[in-house]
């Protein structure tokens, strides 16, 4: 298969056994803007049937996990897909999807993957397993397998897909900034279930509904403060007039879409205005408490905010690990040199000299190094080591996801509401309404929506 037939997020894989021989017509859709929106969602989903169904509290919500199946399918099959990377062993994989999504008992939940997850993942050629169905031979790279199990699996499932698209569309158009009630129901893929569908998620404390200056917002709980502070917050930006609320609102989702971060130049090209007017619009986001101001690697200012990924703020033995995302969208040629990083985590550099151009290499050389990825020790004798307890697989294996506008089944434990919490700690209301008026003056009234 050249490297022409394929779209650019498959070609880092293109020689893996499970790519190199399928039709190329199966990726055509693979980084299409509605697969993509889907995949954003799923693991705010699962936490919230987390919270009602996977600690053993049936009784705390009247719903069946079954209202959220293609959810909890996905997620299976996304963690046989992530597990199966770091071990072959087939009890070890069906343990860890089973402690993530205990819908119900234990042997119904380990019945279900072996007859329904597992047979899904083998007849889409995603992985291969020995004749004993005990160990897995072979596995197609996450971000690619993850995204052609959604969309074979779900988008091309015509009855599930009419039956649930809802959900995912309801929060992939709120995750990131909040947006009226009525707004989402004029515009749902599948109007006689909105009002059902609607009252599923609120039922899991997913999204919440807030009444402002007479008008229905709703908020996705994940980046919610527990508390009203950040509601008085949301309340105050919500209160602006329209065109600033989806200025913001379209820079949130831009970010959202770039995995959390963003550099000062790529928020240029994104809004099309100048230097000044963006080192502006950077410090009003960073004073209202939306986003953080951050900087690359070769110090340019940029926006950093926590969504549905661990790369912005959960990899606390690396150094600003997050601008590995602005290096990959920079330098073509970085995801392909990652990839092998992680698949062989110990690399001569002469042999990446040989195959890519070598100021590409030079570059994510010195990323990778900063960042603490490999070791200054290797780095000495001219090879690339991973650097040991500082989850650099895990880190990697994760930024090439998000590169291919895929995502992962996270733990419990991301930091999305403490880190928002930061932000909003030191804002008073009267700054804030001060701050917003200066922003629709200078910036977003020319913002094109």
């Amino acid at each position: 298969m050249s490297k022409s037939e394929l779209p650019g997020i498959v070609q880092p894989y293109r020689k893996h056994p499970l790519i190199k021989d399928r039709n190329p017509s199966d990726f055509a859709s693979i980084d299409d803007e509605p697969l993509n929106k889907i995949i954003r969602s799923v693991d705010l989903i699962l936490r919230g049937l987390r919270e009602n169904y996977f600690k053993g509290q049936t009784t705390k919500t009247k719903l069946s996990a079954g209202q959220f199946s293609s959810s909890v399918m996905i997620a299976r099959g996304w963690l046989f897909l992530d597990t199966a990377h770091a071990t072959n062993d087939m009890d070890t994989i069906i343990e860890r999807i089973y402690k993530s999504t205990k819908t119900t008992t234990r042997p119904n939940v380990v019945k279900n993957i072996r007859d329904s997850t597992i047979p899904r993942l083998k007849s889409n050629g995603l992985l291969e397993l020995n004749g004993s169905d005990k160990s897995v031979i072979e596995v197609m790279p996450y971000p690619i397998s993850s995204k052609l199990f959604v969309l074979k699996e779900f988008m091309n499932n015509e009855r599930l897909f009419n039956q649930q698209i809802n959900q995912f569309d309801i929060l992939g158009k709120v995750q990131y900034f909040p947006e009226l009630t009525s707004s989402l129901d004029m515009d749902a893929s599948n109007p006689q279930y909105f009002a059902r569908d609607y009252g599923a998620l609120s039922e899991i404390d997913v999204i919440r509904n807030r009444a402002i200056r007479g008008r229905d917002f709703t908020l996705a709980k994940a980046y919610l403060v527990d508390n009203e502070r950040s509601y008085d917050i949301w309340a105050t930006v919500l209160e602006t007039g329209e065109h600033v609320r989806k200025g913001l609102k379209e820079l949130m989702e831009l970010l959202g879409q770039l995995g959390g971060f963003a550099s000062q130049s790529e928020l240029n090209r994104m809004l099309n205005r100048n230097t000044r007017v963006v080192n502006r619009l950077i410090r009003r986001v960073d004073s209202i408490g939306l986003a953080q101001r951050s900087h690359t690697a070769e110090f340019e200012d940029a926006l950093s905010r926590p969504i549905e990924t661990r790369v912005p703020f959960n990899y606390h033995q690396l150094n600003n690990a997050e601008t590995m995302l602005t290096l990959c969208r920079s330098v073509p040629e970085a995801s392909e040199m990652l990839e092998k990083l992680r698949s062989e985590p110990r690399i001569e550099e002469d042999s990446l000299l040989n195959e890519f151009d070598p100021i590409s290499v030079g570059k994510v050389r010195n990323y990778l190094s900063e960042i603490g990825v490999i070791t200054e020790k290797g780095l000495e004798k001219d090879l690339w080591e991973i650097a040991p307890d500082k989850e650099g697989i895990e880190f990697l294996s994760e930024v090439l996801t998000i590169v291919a506008n895929s995502r992962k089944v996270l733990g419990e434990d991301i930091e999305i509401n403490r880190k928002l919490e930061d932000y909003f700690k030191d804002v008073d209301t009267d700054s804030l309404e001060k701050t917003l008026g200066n922003v629709e003056k200078d910036v977003l009234e020319e913002i094109p929506l």
